[in-house]
């Protein structure tokens, strides 16, 4: 036995209206509102279209997202077991399970127990490998099926959840690789979704995209360099990209303006490594990709600080939600899991009673404080350098916090429409007076606060709204 699963957003469907670039499907009538405030219709990923082409149909599947697939009841939602069961792969249910079944209400998955389906919403970023152990769980207790962990694989195009597979003993493998969407996190979302000679059985551990050149990416130094008619690197880019007789990728822009029309000035905004073709067999047919990429791990050593952890108010368990945890594991596999991923760690907090860490991303020691149950250790790379990143924030779900209801307004501020909770969380980094931020998923509102505090948090209008603190010390 084998399980596939898959997360819904960019991986079995893609960027809603992206004809351009990807060979997507467009589903007349199905609305698909990821990532849009507008009526969109729901786009098929190449994936999407065909998973029954793949290895996954001998398997069981599966869905693991953090969005809610448009609502219950939505159209979206039949779309996709729809799909699932044309694959040929065995869907043992039609129900949804998981924190967003009911409403677009995401959580960590660790807290979750209520598995009644292999179809699993909700669980939010960095905690879908519990919605996966759940549903193995689930189908070994209703179903009599039990699925060896290495043979589970995840597909996802977002790296931070497939690196929390790492230490599970469960495959996972980010997708969408030759296209990002560059608009949102940085291109930490796909665009296209997945395609199928990315779903191979062989590929096996923990697989993320290769690291793209990011000077001429949205945002990067040479994008944004003039070129000689006064336009930038990326104007030259984007104009091609839009112009219909043309219908050019984004590779294709790149390698025009880097190696014919501006070469003097955007030399370097060629196709990116994450843009190269899979190889092919002599007959035609895509090869798999058997490359392993090197994962990143930071060298260095941790100190450690007993009966410490970091300042937030109320229960560890809730306020880390928006770090990388929990994860369980012993104190060894915790500290190579932040030297895997030291842009998110400067410290690694450890539970010695239950055995499970969580990695916080700043730790400055005027934001510890004194907790018996738990280990603080603080890693310091081989150049002797420290976080000093961003803040941490601490995340309490159906929590409102305005005038009156722990919190002051920033009125000042303008309240523009933002793509993600981490947008909002950077919006209020970047002002400092903001102490918290609250974020609506529905509408993608984003409100910045002053002078707040959580035990004074107690609106009658909480639900579907989320409040991000930073830890006190970044205040």
């Amino acid at each position: 036995n084998c399980l596939c699963s898959f997360d819904v957003d960019r991986t079995l469907t893609g960027k809603q209206d992206q004809w351009q670039e990807c060979d997507n499907k467009e589903v007349p009538g199905v609305q698909d509102s990821a990532y849009t405030r507008r009526r969109k219709n729901m786009w098929l990923s190449e994936l999407g279209q065909d998973i029954g082409s793949t290895f996954c149909k001998k398997c069981y599947l599966a869905i693991v997202s953090a969005g809610d697939a448009s609502g219950r009841n939505s159209a979206e939602r039949r779309k996709l077991v729809e799909i699932l069961k044309a694959s040929g792969g065995k869907v043992v249910s039609e129900a949804w399970s998981g924190p967003s079944a009911y409403a677009n209400r995401r959580d960590n998955c660790a807290h979750f127990r209520d598995w009644q389906s292999t179809l699993v919403l909700g669980c939010s970023d960095g905690t879908k490998h519990f919605g996966v152990e759940g549903i193995l769980g689930y189908l070994k207790s209703k179903h009599g099926v039990d699925i060896p962990k290495n043979r589970v694989y995840h597909y996802d195009d977002r790296p931070g959840n497939v690196h929390e597979f790492s230490n599970t003993g469960m495959n996972a493998k980010q997708i969408s690789c030759r296209y990002r969407d560059w608009g949102i996190d940085g291109g930490k979302v796909g665009l296209c979704g997945a395609r199928p000679g990315e779903i191979q059985e062989k590929a096996t551990g923990i697989r993320t995209c290769p690291k793209p050149v990011t000077g001429c990416n949205p945002g990067g130094p040479l994008y944004n360099a003039k070129a000689k008619d006064g336009h930038t690197c990326g104007d030259h880019i984007e104009w091609l990209k839009k112009q219909p007789n043309l219908k050019m990728t984004d590779t294709e822009a790149r390698k025009k303006v880097a190696e014919v029309d501006e070469k003097d000035h955007c030399g370097g905004c060629g196709p990116e490594e994450s843009d190269t073709e899979e190889s092919t067999n002599t007959d035609g047919h895509e090869k798999p990709n058997e490359e392993e990429h090197d994962e990143i791990v930071a060298e260095g050593h941790f100190e450690r600080n007993e009966g410490t952890k970091l300042k937030c108010s109320g229960n560890l368990e809730d306020d880390m939600r928006e770090f990388n945890g929990p994860k369980a594991a012993s104190r060894e596999e915790c500290q190579q899991w932040c030297k895997e991923n030291p842009d998110i760690c400067g410290c690694m907090l450890y539970k010695d009673e239950e055995k499970k860490c969580w990695l916080a991303r700043k730790c400055e020691k005027d934001l510890w404080e004194k907790s018996p149950a738990y280990t603080l250790y603080y890693f310091v790379k081989k150049d002797g350098s420290t976080d000093g990143g961003n803040p941490n924030y601490c995340q309490w779900e159906n929590t409102n916090a305005y005038e009156g209801f722990g919190a002051e307004n920033i009125p000042a501020h303008p309240n523009p429409e933002r793509k993600s909770s981490d947008d909002c969380q950077t919006w209020c980094t970047e002002v400092a007076e903001c102490d918290c931020c609250v974020w609506q998923p529905s509408t993608n509102n984003c409100w910045l606060r002053k002078n707040c505090d959580k035990s004074k948090m107690t609106s009658n209008y909480n639900t579907g709204y989320t409040t991000y603190m930073k830890l006190r010390g970044d205040r």
